[in-house]
């Protein structure tokens, strides 16, 4: 299981019993968070549908099959994403999909499509894709991959399966972050999880760049805005382009914040002094409905929208300001 991660375990074997049981569906929806190893798990499990000799849920990795997928030349297997410099995948990929899914299996056996950021299809798109999953062919696999189903069409969702391979507890996370081969106390390993929404990887790379400096510093320049000894700017100097990281480094200062004003006992929390400190100068009312724009802001980001970022930087920057007590 060394290409996969514990929290894909159990959908691995969900897959591979059904592949067994011959009652593998022609269409999956897999569920998972970006920067969870989604990547990983979706092509381990297309070399283990695709193997000619697999053993449980490995792939022999020295048949034919396995040899061409090593190399990226498998014939029967199609991954399809957002072309470079787009945002959406385009009704044209799906169209070249269907056109090659009337061709036969080149190795006589399964074929493993991947349409990786499901989400990302326009309209037009899915409405292409549905006659797809309708009639896929014979021995045909297809695997949406997504984060979140709920802007994808439910006719699209009812003719999936829909297996997540997504962290569902905590715990898990924390100790495969602890035994992940970094020196980071368990309190930092809580914080990184906390920051990156408890995706694991993305935790790990924030660790490995230097992120917990990066909040601190942060946190630092926010106190010192709010005491009025740096300019509003400044905040939008720190975050430059940025605005990924340092939209989840302020999501996760206002949530202690407001553990800090609601008497939520913390402590042991990382940065309590400064926490307590900034806490004090802040209005709870307009702190939450600051948290609220925060994640707009951020949903705005994440989902792609076209956004002059400078503007919206000092946008929030402002809105920040305006959360202090008076």
């Amino acid at each position: 299981m060394s290409s996969i991660y514990p929290w894909q375990i159990n959908g691995l074997g969900r897959l591979t019993q059904a592949l067994e049981q011959e009652r593998l569906p022609h269409a999956v929806l897999l569920l998972a968070k970006y920067g969870s190893g989604e990547r990983q798990f979706v092509q381990h499990w297309s070399q283990v549908l695709l193997c000619e000799k697999r053993i449980e849920s490995e792939p022999c990795r020295q048949c034919k099959s396995c040899l061409l997928f090593n190399n990226n030349t498998h014939p029967d297997f199609i991954w399809i994403e957002t072309e470079e410099g787009k945002k959406q995948i385009s009704i044209q990929q799906v169209r070249d999909l269907s056109e090659k899914l009337t061709e036969t299996s080149h190795q006589a056996g399964w074929r493993m499509v991947v349409i990786y950021q499901a989400e990302r299809l326009t309209v037009n798109g899915y409405n292409a894709l549905l006659k797809t999953l309708e009639e896929p062919g014979r021995k045909t696999h297809i695997v949406l991959v997504a984060a979140d189903k709920s802007s994808i069409p439910a006719t699209i969702i009812s003719r999936c399966q829909q297996v997540s391979v997504d962290v569902n507890r905590r715990k898990q996370a924390l100790d495969w972050l602890l035994s992940s081969g970094g020196e980071n106390s368990k309190e930092l390993c809580e914080a990184a999880l906390s920051i990156n929404h408890y995706v694991p990887l993305k935790a790990q790379h924030f660790l490995e760049q230097g992120g917990m400096a990066q909040l601190e510093e942060f946190l630092k320049l926010l106190i010192a805005v709010a005491e009025g000894k740096e300019p509003l700017t400044a905040i939008g100097k720190m975050i430059g382009n940025d605005v990924g990281t340092y939209w989840s480094l302020w999501e996760y200062i206002v949530t202690a914040l407001i553990k800090q004003q609601s008497l939520v006992e913390n402590s042991q929390l990382l940065y309590h002094k400064e926490l307590s400190k900034l806490a004090g100068m802040m209005n709870m009312q307009l702190l939450f409905k600051f948290r609220d724009e925060l994640l707009y802001q951020n949903k705005q980001f994440l989902d792609g929208v076209t956004l002059n970022i400078p503007m919206q930087v000092d946008f929030v920057a402002d809105a920040w300001v305006k959360s202090r007590a008076r």
